[in-house]
């Protein structure tokens, strides 16, 4: 018997954040549109997503697969979303809203789509999966 190493391609798939509004002010809320995009040709097993703000949305729906995010019957703790298999040529999306402080100069947020339901907090690096920012 022979061992040997495997890998796989990463998954072609983009993600997309359209704010909302396309700029924001102090003390008023601020929100997203996220899509994620598999372009194939693989279909991927699993497909999470979340952010690096703890924060916990005052508006969450995601739009192509309702339930998939903590989003019902109001949204609790920080945004995770998992939404099974996303199969080559198919897309899902959600529209998220933050407050924010009036006192805050910035809203700084990053969204992270990946295939193993690993987050931010993965600070030892044991995620084998795929990852997009």
């Amino acid at each position: 018997m022979f061992a040997g190493v495997a890998s796989a391609a990463p998954p072609n798939w983009t993600m997309t954040v359209e704010k909302l509004p396309g700029t924001g002010s102090p003390g008023a809320p601020v929100g997203y549109h996220v899509v994620i995009t598999n372009n194939g040709p693989s279909n991927i097993s699993a497909l999470y997503l979340t952010n690096d703000n703890t924060a916990t949305p005052v508006f969450l729906t995601s739009l192509d697969r309702p339930g998939a995010c903590n989003e019902s019957p109001a949204p609790s703790g920080r945004l995770f979303c998992s939404f099974g298999a996303l199969n080559a040529g198919q897309h899902v999306a959600i529209t998220v809203g933050y407050d924010t402080l009036a006192s805050a100069s910035s809203f700084p947020i990053t969204f992270e789509g990946n295939t193993t339901g690993s987050t931010f907090t993965d600070v030892k690096n044991r995620s084998h999966g795929d990852l997009l920012l």
